[in-house]
């Protein structure tokens, strides 16, 4: 039945648990196109932005938290159920009309409703949200953008709003429009103004701005913040609209009511942000509206960077800001031209169409008939327009007074940096872009001037995928530079792109993996290593570890110039293979050190090509004495090195070995070379890699110890005798007895031993029968079990044992005696921890065992207060231990042969007792004395070298043992007795405990 239940209960755990496993698997396995559902296809915008493509990467923005100010987010809305966190920061204001403002949770869907099969889902389906609901006076938004500080994962706000009517950049013409701006804002604005500010330079965060909606060249002045306040222009977007469902090369392809890039090209991108799909808190509080605005494609931007931060998490704001700018879709088809309607208000704030601006992007402008047909189709095109003017005419008519016209328009100044491609941005850097860095990515250490980007992974492993390119800065003191990369900190980072960038590749800290190329030189410095299966198509200049491969595995990394290295070279090394280095140029490597690596272990004696240089190799390598028994030997000729890893010593050359260590590392040297080339010496190899301290520890392991220990130990050895022992005459009883003990064997430095320990839980019970007024017989029953922990050895000992015992009591004399046999069963496992092995063994064994005890009492009375008498005891114990194999263990593995060991031990000691009525008190005090048997030896064979057996000992056991006990005896209901008993046992090496309850029901 118990053996149903438990396989009821494993059945119901690891079924969900394999569920799981396989459903993950198929997710890791999906393709973009397993993404693309109806829910997405609902959600209007992702795929102009190539959302599927982050999906089948395994970014949904799970972890992240994205935040917004906006109108508030309607969080009972079905597409936020279950959303963690989903935080609301309000002013009070409530009751809060959903009706009239809905905007805030519909910019809130689009960057992170569910993917329910509901509706439509958002970009960071996965992500957290914290709304900062605002009517956007600057009082509420003084005092809700601090309560972003303490969420620190809340690194992206999203601001869907702006203000409009004045601020434009394109109305900014000279520096003195530039401060009179910001003072005029300041004034108007001040609590807003200083936030802003707090929030990129002191807690690190990314503001994402909507452009506005007022068809004017630049944003409004809050997606304008990058060119008002350069320094921070690092974590600032303003974010252009465009129409997903249109083709790029359409003139309604950009929004015609977006604000564009103007004077912020750097810090502007475009997406979706007409017609956009998103929950709807109005009406039932759980349906669906399409709205249009750069509110709308703001939040995809927000969604993005949130994506980008779940990928790269080490990276501060600027960074995920370069990504999202970086990767930017800048080579679509631009339409010929584009045009924006200007809305302007009056007097009261409404607003009306006052304007336009007819942007060409190419570089002729068109004459005045092509202007007038452009116009022509436009309108024809623009269902929208047909609603204000009844023909083209009445279109023309208007337009042509009230509208500007400008040719030779840049790419940038519409789209920024492009459209966005979150699909890339998930893959890291497009290119580094020098006019987002500053003077203080100036490096002049490497040969030429140029900037670095610096990147620390702190401890990630992480993986830029794209083909990253640069961007040069055209003004300023970095004009020209080429841009390069430094990685620091801890942890890998991974190129695996074609890289076109033009300045160095530095790492200075951790790991720089190149498994794509690189185009300029390649620097390792002290506390860097450069890995990768790529290609340098420069030169390799390494000061700190060059290591051919990944992972610790061997791989072929190509430079096409020439190897200049006073570092380390780590050659990684498997069955098969190693790692090489393909030079195409000269190698000079004098002072290098060469150290071979290996997962599994380095083969003595062994030798492995690692270098051809197609020019020629100069120098001296640095000799590498790698563990305590080999080296590694780098040599060269004209084209090719070579590392030979010599033996150098063999295991029992260790100075100051324990006898145990030097006996186990004899043999294990006999066997090495006993099997020299077969399969079963590689199984020593791993030996031959460890250090001096590695390898003691490993020939203690190996040797073991415990088994020989447990010989004496086992749960119930002279448990029984203690028990009949103690036993006073009632009459004829059952009686039953549950005892727990602890041993202790210490360590012993003669032979190099560690602890041992054991814990034992035993059950007796038994049946007293009175013969006569001087005879008593019994019969017992016990079980016990321990666990066994030292000597590098764990597991569990059974006992099961039968006896019959007997007292003879006259006068003053009391003699007992007992005869048990039984048998135990041991399960062990002996861990082998240095070379990642477990040697695992189950044998039995048998004993029978026998006792007497004499007792003289002085007592003279039934009650007297306290009496004292002498007492002596033997027993003699033989043992038969079956032989056994380990398995596990390979060639370590141990053959045990049969054992027979007789345990003799004899006490002497006193007895004090008091007895009244009902009750009895003993304390007894004695001197034990092992007689024979308590070291016995076993003896013991590798699997590797089977006939060749030798001697393996315990732990020394002393022989002679203080004894103290104390117990307790109380009757009660006539019939029944309980009795409680406390002994110990010490010696100069080692201790015992036992405590025990005994219960008895006589008649």
């Amino acid at each position: 039945m118990f053996k149903r239940l438990w396989t009821y209960f494993l059945f119901c755990i690891f079924l969900p648990l394999f569920l799981l496993f396989f459903y993950v698997s198929f997710v890791e396995a999906s393709t973009a196109d397993d993404f693309k559902t109806w829910e997405y296809w609902n959600s209007t915008g992702l795929d102009a932005i190539h959302a599927a493509d982050a999906y089948a990467l395994g970014f949904t923005g799970k972890g992240i938290t994205l935040a917004l100010a906006d109108t508030g987010v309607l969080f009972s809305h079905p597409e936020f159920f279950g959303k963690n966190p989903h935080l609301e920061y309000p002013i009070s204001m409530d009751p809060w009309d959903w009706n009239k403002n809905d905007h805030g949770t519909h910019v809130a869907g689009i960057m992170a409703a569910n993917k329910d099969n509901i509706g439509m889902h958002g970009l960071a389906f996965d992500a957290g949200v914290v709304s900062l609901r605002t009517s956007f006076s600057d009082n509420e938004l003084g005092y809700l953008y601090p309560k972003t500080y303490l969420i620190e994962d809340a690194k992206i706000i999203n601001n869907s709003w702006g203000t409009f009517s004045e601020f434009y950049l394109d109305d900014v013409k000279t520096e003195e429009d530039r401060i009179n701006n910001i003072n005029k804002y300041i004034s108007m604005n001040p609590l807003s103004s200083d936030y802003f500010r707090k929030m990129v330079l002191d807690y690190d965060k990314v503001l994402v701005f909507a452009a506005g909606n007022d068809g004017h060249l630049g944003p409004c002045y809050e997606g304008g913040l990058a060119y008002y306040f350069p320094e921070l222009a690092g974590n600032t977007l303003s974010v252009v609209a465009f129409d997903p469902s249109k083709n790029t090369s359409d003139p309604a392809f950009v929004a015609n009511f977006s604000n564009l890039a103007q004077k912020v090209e750097e810090n502007s991108i475009a997406a979706p942000g007409v017609d956009i799909n998103s929950a709807y808190s109005g009406g039932t509080g759980s349906g669906y509206i399409n709205m249009s605005g750069t509110s709308m494609a703001a939040p995809y931007v927000s969604a993005t960077l949130g994506l980008v931060q779940q990928a790269f998490p080490y990276m501060n704001g600027k960074q995920l800001v370069d990504v999202v700018l970086s990767t930017a879709n800048n080579h679509f088809d631009l339409p010929r031209y584009t045009l924006s309607l200007v809305t302007k208000y009056d007097e009261n704030y409404r607003p009306f169409i006052g304007g336009a601006n007819l942007l060409y992007l190419e570089n002729v402008r068109p004459s005045p008939d092509q202007i007038e047909q452009d116009l022509r189709d436009y309108y024809q095109a623009a269902d929208f327009l047909k609603r204000y003017f009844l023909t083209a005419d009445d279109w023309l008519a208007w337009v042509e007074p009230h509208m500007n016209i400008y040719d030779n328009v840049q790419r940038e100044a519409v789209f920024g940096q492009g459209l966005l491609d979150v699909g890339k941005a998930v893959r890291g850097p497009g290119l580094f872009n020098a006019r987002r860095l500053s003077s203080h990515d100036i490096n002049i250490q490497y040969g030429i001037a140029q900037a670095l980007y610096s990147i620390d992974t702190h401890g990630y492993y992480s993986v830029w995928s794209n083909d990253i390119g640069e961007k040069r800065a055209i003004t300023g003191t970095l004009a020209g530079l080429p841009v390069g990369l430094n990685k620091t900190g801890r942890g890998t980072l991974v190129l695996t792109g074609d890289n076109s960038y033009m300045g160095v590749s530095v790492v200075s800290e951790g790991e720089l993996q190149i498994d794509g190329s690189v185009v300029a030189n390649v620097y390792s410095e002290a506390e860097g290593t450069l890995s990768g299966s790529g290609v340098l198509e420069s030169n390799m200049i390494n000061h700190g570890t060059l290591r051919p491969g990944k992972m610790n595995q061997p791989g072929t990394l190509t430079i096409r110039g020439n190897l200049e290295s006073d570092g380390a070279i780590e050659v990684a090394v498997d069955a098969l293979e190693n790692g090489h280095l393909v030079v195409n140029g000269s190698a000079d490597i004098d002072g290098t050190t060469v150290r071979p690596l290996s997962q599994s272990a380095l083969r003595p004696n062994s030798r492995y090509q690692f270098l051809r240089a197609s020019s020629g190799i100069s120098g001296v390598f640095a000799p590498n004495l790698f563990s305590a028994f080999l080296e590694a030997e780098a040599v060269h000729d004209t084209h090719e090195a070579v590392v030979f890893i010599n033996k150098i010593a063999s295991l029992d050359s260790l100075a100051h070995l324990t006898p145990i260590q030097n006996d186990t590392a004899s043999r294990l040297e006999e066997m090495f070379i006993t099997f020299e080339g077969s399969s079963t010496q590689r199984q020593l190899d791993p030996l031959y890699n460890l250090s001096d301290k590695q390898a003691r520890r490993a020939y203690e392991e190996i040797y073991g110890g415990a088994q020989a220990c447990l010989i004496t130990m086992t749960p119930l050895n002279e448990v029984l005798g203690q028990t009949s022992f103690s036993s006073r005459r009632i009459n004829s009883s059952w009686w039953g007895e549950l005892s727990n003990g602890r041993k202790k064997l210490d360590s012993d430095s003669r032979l190099g031993l560690g602890e041992l320990r054991t814990k034992t839980f035993n059950v007796v019970v038994g049946r007293d029968n009175e013969v006569n007024q001087y005879w008593h017989v019994g019969k017992m029953l016990a079980y016990g079990e321990g666990s066994v922990d030292g000597l590098f050895t764990s597991g569990d000992e059974e006992d099961w044992r039968l006896g019959l015992y007997g007292s003879y009591q006259k006068d003053s004399l009391h003699l007992q005696t007992y005869i048990a046999g039984g048998m135990q069963k041991y399960d062990l496992c002996r861990n082998i921890s240095s070379l990642g092995l477990e040697a695992l063994s189950n044998y039995d064994s048998k004993n029978v065992e026998f006792g007497i005890h004499s007792r003289w009492s002085s007592s003279k009375g039934e009650c007297e207060d306290w009496y004292v008498h002498p007492f002596f005891s033997f027993v003699l114990s033989k043992y038969w231990q079956d032989g056994y194999e380990e398995s596990g263990a390979g060639i370590y593995s141990q053959k045990v042969k049969s054992l027979t060991n007789t345990y003799s031990t004899g006490t002497i000691g006193l007895e004090f007792a008091k007895r009244t009525n009902d009750s009895y008190c003993q304390f007894i005090a004695g001197y034990k004395r092992v007689l024979s048997g308590e070291n016995p030896d076993l003896l013991v064979a590798f699997a590797g070298a089977p006939s060749n057996y030798f001697t393996v000992k315990g732990n020394e056991q002393s022989r002679d043992w203080l004894l103290l006990s104390l117990k307790g005896e109380k009757q009660f209901a006539d019939d029944w007795m309980i009795e409680g008993k406390i002994e110990t046992e010490f010696s100069n090496r080692g201790n015992q405990r036992k405590i025990s309850l005994k219960m008895a029901h006589f008649w």
